[in-house]
């Protein structure tokens, strides 16, 4: 019998974002750009608060404390009636060791939004799977909103309109992008402004209409989850991409990923864009790849999404019914208040 997953209550102004760290100390290494991010979500018209234990650092300087601060963190932000929506500072190694923490019994008695990307995955999963909650996957407060100049208008936008419309959400692709990165622990180097010099767009890769879950993660943890939660993904729209320090080949990530799902099985694939390569090689690299690991497909396959590590970047509902349509785009189902 098919489990039912509960889209979370979207946001009213005032809403209080609790800001959660779940692994890398990201607000304790670069404090300026916690008031840059702070800044951008009250300018969305949200109140902020945080988490007892978001600015802590563990010895080894990996992780935002102990797990078990980082669990009771994370769920004392469900469990707080002041509070309406959860958001993890960013990514980091050490998500996973949250998992055997968390109270699923809880978190459905108290469904909030939540929002993270990358190493959240873990957490994105939790919640889908053992939760029935959908989250939205996109953006951090550290890494998105706290863009030095200012929140891209993009992320903003979509950041927003996922967890306070009423209507369908749409995605289109952004008209460029940047693959610039400058490091956080120097506040004068991480200071600099990113270019926008990439060209944006997306590339079609297979046509047609697919509906399904909407699934997936960056492409190493992806794995890394799927071994621990073991889904069935016959039926959903797939999504992944890959961080830029991953060093293992499209080909090799492909065949680990098609040992685990059948990927002749899926509604469609969605595939986020690669800062390492230009757009238009990246998207002949995936169909190339995807050829020679699956085959032909029957489903619709988009390559250079804006989704992962890049900026713009869209913010989409993860676990959420989604329409993947050929030359029109990404269709989420309206969510109820």
């Amino acid at each position: 019998m098919a489990r039912t997953v509960r889209r979370p209550p979207l946001l009213a102004p005032g809403a209080n974002i609790r800001i959660v760290n779940p692994a890398w100390p990201s607000m304790s290494y670069a404090p300026q750009r916690v008031q840059r991010a702070e800044r951008a979500l009250r300018a969305m018209g949200f109140e902020v608060s945080y988490g007892e234990h978001a600015f802590d650092i563990t010895d080894d300087g990996r992780s935002a404390g102990i797990a078990e601060h980082r669990a009771g963190d994370f769920m004392a932000a469900f469990t707080d009636p002041g509070v309406d929506a959860v958001m993890s500072a960013g990514g980091g190694a050490t998500s996973w060791e949250l998992l055997p923490l968390l109270d699923a019994p809880a978190i459905r008695r108290n469904p909030k939004p939540f929002l993270g990307h990358c190493e959240n995955v873990w957490l994105h999963q939790y919640l889908l799977y053992e939760a029935d909650l959908v989250s939205y996957y996109g953006a951090a407060f550290m890494a998105e909103c706290g863009e030095v100049g200012g929140m891209f208008a993009e992320t903003a936008a979509s950041l927003y309109r996922a967890v306070t419309f009423e209507g369908t959400l749409s995605y289109q692709p952004v008209p460029d992008r940047t693959n610039e990165y400058f490091p956080w622990m120097d506040p004068q180097i991480e200071a600099t402004p990113r270019t926008r010099s990439i060209e944006g767009g997306w590339h079609w890769l297979a046509e047609g209409l697919g509906k399904g879950q909407f699934v997936g993660g960056e492409m190493a943890y992806l794995l890394r989850c799927l071994d621990r939660f073991t889904p069935d993904l016959a039926g959903t729209v797939l999504f992944w991409h890959v961080m830029p320090n991953n060093p293992a080949p499209v080909a090799s990530l492909l065949k680990d990923l098609a040992d685990r799902v059948d990927l002749t099985a899926l509604a469609g694939m969605v595939v986020g864009t690669d800062p390492r390569h230009e757009p238009a090689e990246w998207a002949n690299l995936v169909a190339t790849t995807l050829a020679d690991v699956v085959g032909p497909v029957d489903y619709p396959v988009l390559a250079n999404a804006d989704i992962g590590h890049t900026d713009p970047v869209w913010v989409l509902p993860y676990g959420a019914d989604v329409v993947l349509e050929s030359g029109v785009g990404l269709h989420f189902a309206p969510a109820a208040r």
